[in-house]
């Protein structure tokens, strides 16, 4: 799953969001706090990075598969419908 976000529009909360992404891969407060600041496109570049990372090895222990459905729930909130629609498929 791909973001075709350009880097010109990104805002520093995108920045800051996907710049902890892509750093650890792991998903906290320090995250989700960055949300309601962050643009559809960022918070769908954030939330593409961790399924990357995460999507396979956060299911192998149900605590993990816990935590990635409330993880998920938390960006679905920020997302725009049509990514909305794609994590569900998903």
């Amino acid at each position: 799953m791909g973001s075709d976000v350009s880097e010109s529009s990104l805002n520093d909360a995108d920045q800051e969001c996907i710049g902890i992404m892509e750093a650890g891969g792991t998903w906290g407060e320090s995250v989700t706090r960055l949300f309601p600041a962050t643009t559809a496109g960022g918070v769908e570049k954030a939330v593409a990075i961790y399924l990357e990372r995460h999507l396979f090895p956060g299911i192998t222990t149900a605590s993990n598969a816990k935590q990635l459905e409330t993880d998920i729930a938390v960006a679905m909130q920020y997302l725009t419908e049509n990514a909305q629609a794609t994590v569900n498929d998903i």
